[in-house]
This record gives structure tokens, sequence and C-alpha cells, in this order.
């Protein structure tokens, strides 16, 4: 109580510092907020296994191109050298599992395509929107391969990706939209409308239900539907297509990305396809930050958030520090007083953490106003496309504490650091040379 009577008794002295101290509460707030958001998102585990994943491109030559056999170039020949080319990737020594992928069954990828279902109650179905699609062929491995794990009630991964989940009879979702459209019930067997190109709605059954994965790596939403493609070709012939390979284990998985590219340049070359590129899955995953801008964003974020704490941090501690010191004759005569050295650092530093938290409150006040107009950091593209499962990013309330705290800490510990030292200076200075203080 005494503390808050210092303050009030010197309010003349330190009301500049007090607006100073809610001025650059609201501007840290606007810099941590998406900082923090960022920070979660990225921390965020993606639901699959990738860490003994590689991805092999298998190319099909142009037919102007040299060696072109214009004879292998039909349907039925091109899905039979796509066969042979997985059964030598599957028996090559420490290789686990093969799957294929023709552009929408990779997480991760760049292509992305939606789906709007509906399970028939109007609160779910205007929260979920759209949610993210998956194509699979059945009898490639699928889900072991990515090391997508089945859901408790769900036939096994193994099951699954043997089913003949094809749209618009049957499908595959994550147990997190299955926990959106019937909370505490197991979705298999279910059933929901689908949309249509047509516009004629479809009833799909829940054929299998799977732990959730998220499409790319800015997107925080599990929610996912998995189509089964039709066959490996449709009707034309097929011009590339990446063989997701698990290995047997992760060591040295950049040297075996090369002995495999070595092996594959001659023993994959079957009819017209040939092995193209070899990467681990981390960097298909860079590669396709990379061409979403999100590594540029995020390293622009934190530059500029690092040179504003920076400037935070010498801003607080040189005003508090220039504070303490002034105040060396009035130290002088608590000491003459029989004030002990740690009463009086811990009361100069009690003051000002006292002033800062109410500065901090009055500041997020202030941007609490802004927020409820403007809304919060929902993060990179996190649209309601995506941004369906449970997080503090999109509860207001949860989201404004979370980072308020972290704001708090920051200016608290600057506070600290700026009283701490001189205050323990000035406690040490003799009694007769600080009254003799000007200051």
């Amino acid at each position: 109580m005494s503390k808050i009577k210092n303050l009030w008794n010197n309010r003349r002295s330190i009301v500049w510092i007090f607006v100073e101290l809610v001025i650059i509460s609201v501007l840290t707030w606007i810099i941590a907020d998406p900082v923090a958001v960022a920070i979660s998102d990225a921390s965020l585990p993606t639901g699959y296994d990738n860490d003994r994943l590689v991805i092999a491109e298998i190319a099909h030559l142009d037919p102007d191109a040299p060696g072109f056999d214009p004879a292998r170039d039909s349907l039925d020949v091109n899905s039979a050298d796509v066969e042979t080319v997985l059964m030598k990737l599957r028996n090559y020594p420490g290789v686990e599992s093969v799957t294929i992928d023709k552009g929408f069954g990779l997480p991760g990828n760049t292509a992305n395509t939606l789906d709007s279902p509906r399970c028939g109650n109007e609160a779910v179905d205007t929260v979920v929107g759209m949610v993210s699609v998956f194509y699979y062929h059945r009898g490639t491995d699928y889900f072991q391969t990515l090391g997508i794990k089945s859901s408790e009630g769900s036939p096994s991964v193994e099951e699954l990706s043997e089913t003949d989940a094809s749209a618009p009879d049957k499908v595959i979702i994550t147990r997190e939209l299955g926990e959106l459209y019937w909370p505490g019930e197991n979705a298999v067997g279910k059933k929901f409308v689908r949309s249509s190109r047509d516009g004629e709605e479809r009833f799909t059954t829940v054929a299998g239900v799977v732990e959730g994965i998220r499409h790319q790596l800015p997107y925080r939403s599990y929610c996912a539907i998995f189509y089964c493609g039709d066959h490996i070709f449709d009707d034309e012939p097929q011009r590339t297509f990446k063989a997701v390979i698990r290995l047997a284990d992760s060591d040295r998985i950049e040297e075996k990305c090369e002995e495999l590219y070595a092996w594959g340049s001659k023993e994959l070359v079957t009819g017209n396809f040939y092995l193209r590129t070899i990467e681990t899955y981390d960097d298909f995953l860079e590669d396709t930050s990379k061409s979403l801008g999100i590594p540029n964003q995020l390293m622009l974020r934190y530059i500029l958030a690092g040179f504003f704490l920076v400037n935070l941090v010498l801003g607080v501690v040189g005003t508090f520090w220039l504070q303490t010191r002034k105040r060396i004759a009035e130290m002088g005569i608590r000491r003459a007083f029989g004030a002990g050295r740690g009463s009086i650092v811990g009361m100069m530093l009690g003051e000002n953490i006292i002033l800062a938290s109410i500065a901090c409150v009055t500041g997020f006040l202030l941007y609490w106003q802004y927020a409820m107009r403007n809304g919060l950091e929902e993060g990179y593209v996190n649209n309601g496309a995506f941004n369906v499962v449970d997080n503090w990013i999109i509860h207001f309330g949860q989201h404004f504490i979370i980072v308020s705290a972290i704001v708090y800490l920051l200016i608290i510990l600057c506070v600290i650091v700026g009283t701490l030292i001189p205050a323990m200076s000035v406690s040490r200075v003799d009694i007769v040379d600080t009254l003799r203080s000007k200051e």
C-alpha cells in the first residue's frame, strides 16, 4: 500500500513514464500478436509422419522427345508401365512401402482442392464451410505410407488403403471433422451430403475415420475428406506423377536419396517413363512453403518484431534507469533514517512494477476496444475454409489473454532490468554522498 501512496505522491513526475508505458504496451501488442500466432501455427503437428518419406517424380517423355515410343503411349500400356515402376520401387532394398500421387493426394502440396459437405445440422454446417480434399488410389498403401493413423472405432489403415471410397458413395474423413458433425459419436457409417458439380445433392457414407492432417503448413485445421480416385489413369495417358516412398529407417536419408536416384535413373526407365527427381519430404514441404511465400513473410515478421523488441528493451530500460538514478537523494534520506539496502531496492522495484502493471492494463483496455471492432490476428490465410478446429487463436477471450500475458511479461522484464541494476547501485552509495547529491 505504501508503494501505491508513493506513486500517487510522485504522480506529476511519473505521468510521462505512465503515458510512455501505455503507448509501448499497445505497440507491443500490435507486434506480438502476429508473431505469437505464427509461432503457434508452426508448432502444430502435421498429423502425418514425414521423417522417412522421400518423393520420386516420375515423368513421361514428350512425343517429340528423343526415345519416345508411340507404341507405348496408350492408356493400357501406360497403366502397366506405372505398375512396373511402383513394383520396382517396392522391391528396392530399404523401402517399406510406396504410394502414388497425381496432384491432390499429398499433404503439404501446393495443389489444393476443397469440398463443402453438409451434415444437416445448420449450426455445424455454417461453422464448417469448406474442407480440404485428398485423393488416394486403392491398393497403393496410401495411409500407411504417409503415416496417417486410424482412429478408434474405425477400420485399420491397411483396410482403409484397400477401401474403394469412390465419391459420392463412400468417403474417409478425419476424426476432427467427424467430431464437428457428430460430437461424441463414432462417425463410421454416418451419412452426409456432399457438394456436386451438377448441383444435385448426394448422400455419402463414412467408410472410415483417420486422425487429422494439415493440408498445408500455414493452415491449422485438421478437417479433411479422402476420396478414392479412379484408376491410376483416367481416360487419357498420364504424363507425370509422384511416387511417395517410405524408407525403413531415417539414417543417412540424403545419401539414400542419392543412391536411389543413381539406381532409378537406369532401372526405373520403363516404356516412356523415367525418373526425373528425388527429394526428401522435408525438402518438398520447404519448396511448397517457398512457393507460397511463407518463409519470407514469416522472416519479415520476425525481423520487425526483433527490431521492435530491441528498441523496446532499450527504451524501457533507459527510462527506468534514468528515473531510478534521479532518486539518489531520496534514497540517501531513507538510508539516513535506517532503511536497509534490500528494502530500498525492493521499494523501487515494487513501485515501478506497479506503475508498469497499471499502464499495461490501461493499454490493453485501449487495444481491446480496437480489437472488438477489427478482430485479432488469424494467421497466414487461415480463413473460414480452414479455421474450423478448436484453438486458442480463434477464441477471442483466450487469444486476448494469452497475448496480453506475453506482452505484460516482456514489459515487466524490461522494467525489472531497468530498475534493479541502478537501484542496487544507488543503494550501495555512501549516505553522505547521496545527501550531497543535487539529484
